[in-house]
């Protein structure tokens, strides 16, 4: 038998696929190399998932206390901003799960119970993807607004209390509706709707992303606007501050997540590949998915990074809770 043919049980859950290793000396050396470097990565990356996670937790949650507990820092804006905290904190959760369950059950066990356990992880792993990716999407739509049509965003001042419930809701509505098709046990539609998730969640989102952005780059160099569309400097220092917070939330959802969405596209669209690569992919899986927790773990620090608004407000939640610094 040609051992480069031959596949492993391998079973995807959480999004890391996770195969059970053969016995020593049942393939080629160069097999068996690969095998060991997935051993040895193991660990670290088990290290680094649960570091992740538990600092996306703890940082998110403490941005959720900021934003509810100080009054200054309840824009438009920050609404978006609380919703992406939400969807990390959701999103680090069922990351928990899964690295758990992943670690605690074999391929065989997942497989068997593939629409109990791994069908349900997945989905709520995308629903929380498309809650962030929404929410900046919105955000960078907002700012356009606020910075470009300053009036106009003055005018809606009244109505925005109202407004912002009505978006949250709208972007958790379609974050479900989106990704629910993946709930679904063998629909035989698996390649359609990888295709319509790529479309919703990452070509249609960039194009808003870079249009809105975009927009607000050639307004700053083509007029005063800042002049008639903020009052004094602390107003502009606001507006900067939340422009920066927004360039960097978009810069490292790029980097920590595209790798993440064409890996899964490319497993939904590739035939059945040799053994070696299986091996290779199961490695590779492995690295784009921690990466992919960096992303939450890191929002926390570029918020207080980046906007002073926050480092004041944690500044005073922790004053308040009687903790000394």
């Amino acid at each position: 038998m040609n051992n480069s043919s031959v596949a492993l049980a391998c079973r995807n859950i959480s999004g890391i696929i996770r195969c059970r290793k053969p016995g020593p000396g049942s393939f080629p050396p160069e097999i068996q190399d690969l095998l060991k470097l997935d051993s040895n990565l193991k660990p670290i990356f088990t290290g680094l998932t649960f570091s992740c996670i538990a600092i996306a937790l703890l940082g998110n949650m403490l941005i959720i206390l900021t934003i509810l507990r100080d009054k200054r820092i309840r824009g438009m804006a920050h609404i978006f901003l609380l919703n992406i905290a939400v969807s990390d904190i959701l999103y680090s959760v069922v990351n928990l799960a899964g690295a758990i369950l992943s670690h605690a059950m074999t391929p065989q066990a997942l497989k068997a119970n593939n629409c109990l356990i791994h069908k349900p992880l997945v989905t709520a792993r995308f629903v929380c993807y498309a809650a962030s990716v929404f929410s900046i999407a919105t955000l960078s739509v907002e700012r356009w607004y606020a910075i470009c049509q300053p009036f106009a965003a003055a005018r809606k001042t009244v109505q925005k209390k109202k407004l912002k419930i009505l978006i949250f809701a709208v972007i958790w509505i379609l974050s479900f509706a989106v990704a629910f098709p993946l709930a679904l046990c063998e629909t035989g539609h698996e390649k359609v709707h990888a295709i319509v998730l790529a479309s919703t969640l990452l070509v249609l989102p960039s194009l808003i992303i870079l249009f809105a952005n975009g927009m607000i780059i050639l307004s700053i160099k083509n007029a005063d606007i800042f002049e008639v569309s903020e009052h004094g400097n602390e107003g502009r220092r606001k507006r900067d501050s939340l422009l920066k917070l927004l360039v960097a939330i978009i810069i490292s959802f790029i980097v920590f997540w595209l790798p993440y969405n064409v890996l899964y596209l490319y497993l939904q669209f590739a035939s059945r590949p040799p053994l070696v690569t299986v091996i290779k992919l199961g490695i590779i899986s492995r690295a784009v998915t921690v990466t992919s927790y960096f992303h939450p773990a890191l929002n926390a620090f570029l918020y207080y990074g980046f906007c002073k608004d926050f480092r004041r407000g944690l500044r005073d939640l922790i004053r308040k809770s009687g903790i000394c610094l």
